[in-house]
């Protein structure tokens, strides 16, 4: 009875420095496509029996932000949304600034459609600009490459890095550009042909 008894004491001595405010996830493992966004919550949940006052200050981070992006900041026992974008393949956690993982976030590749360009083919005058135009859905997420020549010709590069393009040919006939529109995911080859003729005089 008196070992019971001792037993009993230490437990109440060491429940207070047990007790703590613990964050309880909706999920603790995360299954994301690229360009996916996702809402969790995060819910603080009382691990003991009285609570002394510390509060909840808590900062909880995506680690990998070339996979996935998210933040959210706690100062109450309120539960809170953590809203989490997939950027590219590979895996996550959040953490408590750079503390325990709580959540897995496995971010994978979906099926993407290809780019394409807004006209294949347009008539210009020598020397005048026109706008070569790519098109994709994930523009904002792609990278973009422009090269003088057909698909495959990287010889000459092109000053451009969006998807679009102010071009002016040089010479008479037909010129080729070509763009390559890239993402974490896939590759899209988009060509483009501009026609320069020349004016035909007439003859009297």
């Amino acid at each position: 009875m008196r070992r019971v008894m001792v037993t009993l004491f230490l437990l109440i001595l060491a429940t207070p420095l047990a007790a703590s405010w613990w964050p309880s996830w909706s999920t603790i493992d995360l299954q994301m496509t690229v360009g996916d966004k996702a809402r969790l919550r995060v819910t603080p949940t009382w691990s003991g029996l009285v609570d002394y006052g510390d509060g909840v200050h808590w900062s909880f981070v995506t680690d990998n932000p070339s996979v996935a992006t998210g933040s959210v900041r706690l100062d109450s026992t309120a539960p809170q949304d953590f809203d989490v974008v997939a950027v590219g393949p590979g895996t996550a956690y959040i953490r408590q600034i750079s503390g325990w993982p709580y959540v897995v976030i496995h971010v994978s590749c979906g099926s993407e459609s290809a780019a394409v360009g807004a006209a294949g083919a347009m008539r210009a005058e020598l020397g005048r600009e026109v706008h070569l135009t790519v098109v994709s859905e994930y523009e904002t997420r792609s990278t973009f490459r422009w090269y003088l020549g057909k698909i495959g010709d990287t010889s000459h590069p092109l000053e451009g890095s969006g998807p679009d393009l102010p071009f002016a040919a040089t010479a008479y006939g037909s010129t080729y550009v070509w763009a390559e529109a890239a993402t974490t995911c896939s590759t899209s080859n988009v060509q483009f042909r501009v026609d320069v003729f020349a004016r035909r005089r007439l003859v009297r």
